[in-house]
């Protein structure tokens, strides 16, 4: 079976086993007494050994003696007995397993352990697992759900598709709603600690899922950072996937170890990975169920140009600033527009964007007034989206400022364009389930949220128009490169460092010209050699950070200085890092003007290979103006690093020349190649690498290899 196939065992089941199931009802726990409740009409076989029946149900002492076959098996036993249970359901001929209990690498070394054997079992029968530590899962478009907990029926099942790291998340997240009703309930994994069943595995199954448009998930780590990407990137061309990444900060790191016993990988990665992969992030559960609605209400728009209907002028100035903050513009209105909307206003205030209708609602009917302003801005070709902003009374008073039944109207005439509301008043609740119960608009409690939510649908429409990226596959000297990487390794050296710049050549990245000399007479030699002004830098395997032991000297214009520099940088270093080994110093041409950036590579536990780029120099670590990239970087991947630093604004030439930018992305591409090439290469940076007007230079470099 393939993975589509697999995991449709444990949405789709035609019978399921429940394995250490409870004998009494109504204890909030009782998985058994929970499907029946949400309608499950499948064959359903309890075991436990110390029943003879449950509900109603035969109930068997293990699971080889059920006389016919099973689908799925959910497992609630102790730890300690969950490997034998897995065996048998092997031995039984079940394909999917849901393990329910606790206390696994969530835990400590021996639930580790036993989680490990739980696997090995599986994989030896051809089983998947979901689990330990799983919730399980729901299927309300089949009425079905081995959850441990009450689910209501639902009124409407929407198209969601939903895989969580935590059943807490999967029951009040998406499928308890702010208002109080379950609509977005449609399909939802909790894979628990993803021993087996991970992301990768659920995105396949509902790529292929045609109940299923819209995907949320709620993720503390990935086990497979490159195949989860892989699948990523082409599951989003099709459907937008929505995630809620916890573990953001080292603290939240910290926990999830505890919890799920996943690897966290450093969240600027993460966040690199959703970007290339065109996932949109999502900081809370607030934020992800407005996300998600709005993704299976609205079509996607064109462009970023917001069009505004309101009742309340301040509202509006409010908005033109979130449109700011969000990458969203608002234009002015066509001449069209005005002309259309124009009779209807008073001549002290004429018509603009956010239009504003409670002045012409003076002279002719609110409703009348606003619905022509909105089918006005949905005809203009120069808007992409439209917010409405509506006032909610209580009936029986003020129901003539009700544009509800308007708004729908309109979205139903104009489907082709996004039309959002932002609903206010007395009883604005009310009024969000009954516009969203048409599922033609998605309605928000406040202007910020409901533009947040266009900005989303901007950000999908803008990838999904873009076309994928080509790796460039430059012209490089692998051979050389490797050379370089094993000679170090050979001698036991676990950091390059001036043939860190052997390295860089090999991959076609431009450095200063250099020498490596022994001593004071060699160190004169070379600078002549290269030509002055130089640098000189100590080579020591002991000292890493060189300018704090006073192992650099700059700006050396002559040889008698050059002579002094060098005595007083080894007197220095005797005294500022005593014992260190000087093997002697790099001397190199100094380069001079430009903009320092800064230039990486790292290996990621989830992700492997990832490039660096940002602001450079002495304070790159202070200013921390970078941005991260899987490798292999496409070259349109490289340039929206560049353009994504506050630092890319000084390239671009703020007061002085612009910069070589395209010689820096391609310095970004080779340094890409070179990690996708030479995997011993563990960490490398050059910083700075000055970016001059033509061309680009590598300063300094650090390399770690393993």
């Amino acid at each position: 079976m393939n993975v589509v196939e697999q995991l449709r065992l444990f949405m789709e089941p035609r019978s399921v086993a429940l394995i250490g199931v409870p004998r009494a009802t109504n204890t909030g726990v009782n998985t058994l007494e929970f499907m029946l409740e949400y309608g499950y009409d499948g064959r359903i076989y309890p075991v436990n050994p110390s029943a003879d029946s449950i509900l109603g149900h035969k109930a068997y002492p293990a699971v080889q003696e059920i006389p016919n076959p099973v689908d799925l098996a959910v497992i609630s036993v102790p730890r300690q007995l969950v490997p034998e249970v897995v065996q048998g359901c092997v031995e039984k001929g079940i394909k999917a397993v849901v393990v329910v209990s606790q206390g696994f690498a969530d835990a400590d070394q021996q639930g580790k352990a036993l989680q490990e054997r739980v696997v090995a079992i599986a994989k030896a029968g051809g089983a998947r697992v979901i689990g330990p530590n799983s919730m399980g899962t729901i299927n309300a478009f089949k009425h079905f759900s081995c959850a441990f907990v009450h689910l209501d029926v639902p009124k409407q099942v929407f198209p969601v598709g939903f895989a969580a790291q935590s059943g807490l998340v999967i029951n009040l997240g998406l499928l308890g709603s702010q208002y109080g009703d379950y609509r977005f309930l449609g399909k939802a994994f909790d894979l628990g600690n993803t021993c087996d069943v991970d992301f990768a595995d659920v995105l396949e199954y509902f790529e292929a899922d045609p109940q299923v448009e819209v995907i949320a998930l709620h993720m503390e780590g990935i086990q497979d950072g490159r195949r989860f990407l892989e699948v990523a990137r082409r599951v989003t061309r099709k459907k937008p996937v929505v995630v809620i990444k916890a573990g953001r900060t080292e603290q939240g790191g910290k926990a999830v170890a505890s919890h799920t016993g996943a690897m966290v990988g450093q969240d600027e990665v993460y966040q690199a990975a959703f970007d290339e992969a065109g996932i949109i992030r999502v900081k809370d559960l607030e934020e992800l169920e407005d996300i998600v609605k709005v993704f299976f209400t609205a079509p996607l728009p064109k462009g970023n140009r917001v069009g505004m209907v309101t009742l309340v002028g301040g509202i509006g100035v409010m908005a033109v600033d979130a449109c700011a903050d969000l990458g969203l513009e608002m234009p002015e209105l066509s001449p069209q527009v005005k002309n259309r909307l124009g009779p209807s206003f008073p001549d002290w205030f004429p018509p603009a964007n956010p239009v504003d209708v409670w002045p012409a609602s003076y002279a002719r009917p609110f409703r009348e007034v606003n619905r022509d302003a909105l089918e006005a801005l949905m005809e203009d070709p120069g808007i992409d989206s439209l917010v409405a902003i509506t006032w909610v009374p209580r009936p029986p008073r003020f129901e003539i400022f009700d544009s509800s039944e308007d708004m729908l109207a309109v979205a139903q005439k104009y489907p082709q364009k996004p039309l959002i509301c932002f609903c206010y008043g007395p009883a604005k609740k009310v009024g969000i389930l009954q516009i969203e119960s048409s599922r033609q608009i998605a309605a928000y409690p406040s202007i910020e949220r409901a533009l947040r939510a266009v900005a989303a649908l901007w950000r999908y429409s803008r990838y999904r128009q873009r076309e994928p990226g080509q790796e460039p596959g430059l012209p490089v000297n692998q051979a050389r490169g490797q050379a370089v990487v094993s000679v170090a390794s050979r001698l036991g050296r676990p950091r390059l460092d001036a043939e860190g710049f052997d390295l860089l050549a090999a991959y076609g990245i431009e450095s200063p010209p250099s020498r490596i000399a022994g001593g004071e007479e060699e160190a004169a030699a070379a600078a002549r050699a290269v030509g002055f002004p130089v640098v000189l830098k100590v080579l020591s395997p002991q000292i890493t950070h060189k300018s704090d032991a006073g192992g650099v000297r700059l700006g050396i214009g002559a040889e008698d200085e050059l002579r002094r520099a060098y005595r007083e940088m080894i007197e220095t270093i005797a005294k500022k890092a005593p014992g260190a080994e000087v093997e002697g110093v790099l001397v190199q041409r100094m380069a001079s003007g430009g903009q320092e950036v800064i230039l990486g590579i790292k290996r990621d536990s989830q992700f492997g290979p990832v490039a660096i780029f940002g602001a450079g120099g002495l304070y790159a670590e202070v200013m921390k103006d970078v941005a991260f990239g899987i490798c292999p970087l496409t070259r349109e991947r490289a340039w929206e690093m560049v353009r994504s630093t506050r630092v890319y604004h000084m390239l671009k030439g703020l007061r002085e020349a612009p910069k070589d930018l395209e010689a820096i992305v391609e310095a970004l591409l080779r340094l890409s190649q070179l990690a996708v090439d030479l995997p011993q290469v563990k960490e490398l940076d050059i910083n700075p690498m000055l970016a001059l007007e033509k061309g680009c230079v590598a300063v300094d470099v650090r390399v770690v290899i393993g």
